[in-house]
């Protein structure tokens, strides 16, 4: 604690803490706002000439929240029949929980995922409570696979006998 006074002529050695000791520590871990808690009556004075009305302006521990790295990619990728959807990372795993939304629908836990051809646009968001809450957003892609299909036309070779011959489609 500190002492103000309002008088040159009094030693604030003279000032003697009463209270329990424990009180003289606040602790804390987690993010928050940790007060004193001290009180006047807790504190005396040692020098008979003064008389001294202590006033307390509580101080206190304050631990405010850490950045949260969110690193989000955009992922493309050519139709291959499998789910994808892996674009979001944090630099915390402990006690961090990742959110996604896509499109107006609600907060999920559950990776957004693309098989067919197509786009996504996903926001993200990882929440800690010892961390600030970390946004980003990133796009599912597929596109399509290009092959090729050889058609081959049916084919058959007959000896003329007068009656009609057909022949239908492809191999």
């Amino acid at each position: 604690y500190e002492v103000s006074k309002s008088e040159d002529l009094y030693d604030e050695s003279k000032v003697e803490y009463k209270g329990e000791a424990s009180k003289l520590t606040v602790k804390g871990t987690n993010v928050g706002n940790y007060p004193m808690e001290l009180a006047g009556s807790e504190f005396t004075n040692t020098d008979g000439n003064f008389i001294v009305t202590f006033s307390v302006t509580d101080g206190a521990l304050v631990i405010n929240p850490a950045e949260l790295k969110l690193t989000v990619n955009d992922y493309s990728e050519v139709y291959d029949g499998e789910a994808h959807g892996d674009a979001a990372t944090t630099d915390v795993t402990a006690g961090t929980t990742i959110e996604y939304k896509v499109d107006d629908g609600a907060w999920t836990t559950t990776k957004p995922t693309i098989t067919d051809v197509g786009t996504k646009a996903v926001e993200v968001r990882a929440i800690n409570a010892n961390y600030e809450t970390a946004t980003g957003s990133y796009t599912l892609t597929v596109s399509p696979l290009e092959i090729a299909v050889e058609i081959i036309e049916a084919s058959k070779s007959v000896t003329y006998t007068g009656e009609e011959y057909s022949i239908n489609g492809y191999e």
